[in-house]
């Protein structure tokens, strides 16, 4: 009976979204956006000095992350 159980919580877990993998895999996309983007960079540099600037494109991808999480939450809470 606890082999069925168990079984039952691993399903339940799966249906869930696995949020931080989520955060990992939307932050890699938004920086590869960034970086692949020379005029945001170049923009960037402007008034950013050169050692800060990898530091920004990751802050920046992070809080993307977290906007769209944060959305996507509200979505699934409401439905």
């Amino acid at each position: 009976m606890e082999a069925i159980i168990s079984l039952n919580r691993k399903k339940k877990d799966e249906n869930k979204p696995d949020w931080e993998q989520r955060r990992y895999e939307i932050a890699k996309a938004a920086m590869q956006g960034i970086l692949g983007n020379p005029r945001l960079y170049e923009e960037a540099s402007n008034f950013i000095a050169c050692e800060y600037r990898p530091q920004m494109a990751a802050n920046c991808a992070r809080k993307c992350a977290d906007a769209l999480i944060a959305e996507l939450k509200k979505r699934t809470t409401n439905q």
